[in-house]
């Protein structure tokens, strides 16, 4: 099952700073691509796709589900 980057990030216990240092963008990037107020870049969602072994795919990015920052 396909799972958004929140699911991904619950469901594994990662923090958004061990995520961001995995996928080498910032933890604020990563804040950012759950609220919503931003979009990996393809060579990020590459690296999201690499990093999860395809659990998150760039299309989970173009849903309208955004989650609290406050996870």
């Amino acid at each position: 099952m396909k799972k958004t980057l929140a699911q991904y990030l619950h469901e594994n216990g990662l923090s958004r700073a061990e995520f961001a240092e995995r996928i080498r963008v910032s933890e604020v990037s990563v804040t950012r691509y759950l609220s919503g107020s931003r979009f990996p870049n393809r060579t990020v969602l590459s690296l999201i796709e690499q990093v999860t072994d395809g659990e998150v795919l760039a299309s989970s990015f173009l849903t309208n589900e955004r989650v609290s920052v406050d996870m």
